[in-house]
């Protein structure tokens, strides 16, 4: 049996209907896809029942930093996460960003306005283009194990795990941590002659 994985397009249009309240067999006879499609698609990592399942991580390429949150809304929808990126970016002053293809960020030209910075998307199916961001979820997952129940999870603990990842010293910065880098705050350290 062939199964192809909806277009970036097709997502889209697929979190919005659902959010406009339409069944997912009108959902699917509307795009021509199969309902499994528009099902799989509803599952995708947005809710189970209404718990809460997403954290959103946002890294920084050069100095590895990371930005972890949790969208201010259940279900996870692409507004709140808009928000969430647009809240965590701002300070930073991102130059470009880029995106998996997930239905969760179909508000990207919001983003795009709000944080005057161009946004472009991985091919899909191509971790190897997004290698930082892949081994930085596995660091996360060492806290936030997949498929674990987030809702009992707080901003507070959100915050600790950022904290430990981003102070964390890392090889590929010459053991110096994510936020050293980032903000030119090298160590304190007594040279010896």
């Amino acid at each position: 049996m062939y199964y192809a994985h909806p277009t970036r397009k097709q997502r889209y249009q697929i979190e919005r209907l659902i959010q406009e309240g339409v069944p997912s067999s009108q959902i699917a006879l509307k795009l021509g896809v199969h309902r499994s499609t528009v099902y799989r698609e509803r599952r995708r990592g947005v809710r189970v029942g209404d718990r809460y399942l997403a954290a959103l991580a946002q890294l920084e390429r050069t100095s590895r930093y990371l930005v972890l949150r949790r969208p201010s809304r259940r279900p996870v929808l692409s507004a709140a996460v808009a928000r969430s990126v647009v809240k965590g970016l701002e300070p930073l002053k991102a130059k470009s960003i880029t995106f998996d293809n997930g239905a969760e960020l179909a508000r990207y030209e919001q983003i795009q306005t709000d944080l005057r910075c161009p946004v472009f998307f991985a091919d899909p199916r191509s971790p190897n283009q997004r290698a930082t961001c892949e081994n930085t979820i596995g660091l996360v997952r060492q806290y936030l194990p997949k498929g674990v129940d987030l809702s009992p999870v707080g901003t507070a603990q959100v915050a600790r795990i950022d904290r430990r990842i981003n102070h964390r010293p890392r090889h590929c910065l010459g053991f110096l941590t994510s936020s050293e880098v980032l903000f030119n705050k090298l160590p304190d350290v007594a040279l010896r002659a």
